[in-house]
């Protein structure tokens, strides 16, 4: 019987329950608190923060239970300013992302997107910061964005970085991000000036850049990298207009995936590593010109292993027979 009766969770070492509340959302991990007193405030201590507010939605049109949005904020606070571990390597922070595949899509205005005072949010995203965070992944969209805070662009112990929000990339002459291995960025409208291509320049041992969203076709593309390794380029096409110049300086580069307009122009350097591509560029008329200009993208992949045409890609190699 007194084996049967023995408190097993609260024998358990610190290392485990820190192990078994960080890889749970940051409320599951809140929960347990009711498990017995061993539990009580041991999710202050977790590493891996995980913050969703799921399944709120704030479409105007299609809202649901934007009521409960002020209790994720107050829960979001409380933990926080609860958190007593002087490490976060983990933070996720995701909220209205039931509205952002709509927005990217034009189905949804400004005013589905939920109200934040930017001070407030900041204070969200600056927490990690200076507790040695090698995980950052935020979704979040808001009404009246401003710029991404300029503490993100100097941690020095970001190895991932995920960012699906709505603040400008103003990115700073003196930024070095110098451990960041992956760059996954989701915009709406990428920002038509140098901010990505000197983002990228500033990250030395990036291996993975992912880039989803729009990009002013009349706006030239660039990406400079000798560290990278993996390139996914999804530019979203709401028009015919072609891009004006694509620039892609990558010898080290192993996976392309490439989707957007046709470009007038194609600098491509040395592709010799390439092992496998996606090529999908929007023709959308043919002519011996735009024909040319695919040709001219497709001549560096050449000794690629494995390649996938699609779309304009393939009507062009059918028009030259």
């Amino acid at each position: 019987m007194a084996v049967k009766d023995r408190d097993r969770i609260s024998n358990l070492p610190d290392v485990l329950l820190d192990n078994i509340l960080s890889s749970l959302p940051t409320k599951d991990a809140v929960a347990t608190s009711v498990l017995s007193w061993r539990w009580r405030w041991a999710f202050t201590w977790v590493r891996c923060l995980d913050f969703d507010d799921s399944p709120i939605s704030h479409c105007v049109e299609y809202s649901h239970l934007i009521d409960s949005f002020p209790s994720f904020k107050a829960f979001v606070d409380n933990i926080l300013q609860a958190c007593q571990s002087e490490r976060t390597t983990t933070f996720r922070l995701h909220f209205a992302k039931n509205n952002i595949s709509r927005c990217l899509s034009h189905y949804c205005s400004e005013e589905c997107l939920p109200e934040m005072e930017l001070e407030h949010l900041y204070a969200w995203m600056k927490f990690p910061l200076t507790r040695g965070v090698t995980q950052i992944d935020i979704c979040a969209r808001v009404q009246n964005p401003g710029k991404l805070p300029s503490a993100l662009y100097s941690c020095r112990t970001l190895e991932v970085l995920k960012l699906n929000v709505t603040f400008d990339l103003e990115v700073p002459l003196s930024m070095c991000l110098p451990n960041l291995k992956e760059l996954h960025l989701t915009k709406y409208d990428f920002p038509v000036d140098d901010s990505v291509s000197r983002l990228v320049s500033s990250c030395p041992s990036l291996e993975l850049l992912a880039l989803e969203g729009h990009l002013t076709p009349s706006s030239p593309f660039s990406i400079s990298s000798p560290s990278l390794r993996r390139l996914t380029i999804n530019f979203l096409v709401w028009d015919g207009r072609p891009r004006s110049k694509l620039v892609l300086d990558v010898p080290n580069l192993e996976y392309l995936m490439y989707q957007d307009v046709l470009a007038m122009q194609y600098s491509i350097g040395d592709l010799n590593s390439l092992v496998e591509a996606e090529v999908d560029t929007m023709l959308f008329y043919t002519s011996e010109r735009q024909i040319d200009n695919i040709l001219s993208f497709l001549s560096p992949l050449s000794n690629v292993r494995r390649l996938f045409l699609m779309r304009g890609c393939v009507e062009a190699v059918n028009y030259c027979g």
